[in-house]
């Protein structure tokens, strides 16, 4: 499974038709040919089914090629200095991270408890907070392997 078609589930394009594209092996074929047989596509999303490895050039051919449609990425945070800032820009970020301990936030109230991510080396200091009450749950119900229920698989 390298290339599927379903609604979005997660983030803030919930509900968008969407191309999802699992592996780096995808050429721009297979996506003009999704395009054409699949009109309502609204997303074409990069590293699809938990951080797949992503085609940077595709990625980037996407974005010349279909400027009316929006062109996200699921990059891992462990991943994301293989990217260069003025493509991170232009796409639709969906920074992942995984951790082990995650699960035991589904244990807490989300009103008792805030993210903080940071960087405290000199040159890339960064620090960012946020309330746990600010994300959604995504019902994992009809994860099936890689894909949603009802997502059909083109390649």
């Amino acid at each position: 499974m390298e290339l599927w078609i379903g609604e979005e589930k997660e983030g803030d394009l919930k509900g968008f038709y969407t191309l999802f594209v699992g592996s780096e092996k995808i050429k721009i074929h297979d996506i003009d040919k999704a395009m054409v047989d699949y009109s309502k596509i609204k997303q074409i999303y990069f590293g699809a089914g938990r951080c797949t490895k992503i085609n940077q050039k595709l990625l980037k051919q996407c974005l010349r090629e279909y400027p009316k449609i929006i062109i996200s990425a699921e990059i891992d945070i462990n991943c994301l200095h293989e990217f260069d800032y003025k493509l991170l820009r232009q796409i639709n970020l969906m920074l992942t991270i995984n951790h082990t301990n995650m699960h035991m936030l589904k244990y807490l109230s989300k009103n008792h408890y805030q993210i903080k991510l940071q960087n405290l080396e000199k040159q890339r200091m960064i620090l960012m907070t946020a309330e746990g009450n600010c994300f959604d749950d995504v019902c994992l119900k009809s994860l099936k392997g890689k894909i949603y229920e009802g997502d059909e698989v083109i390649k």
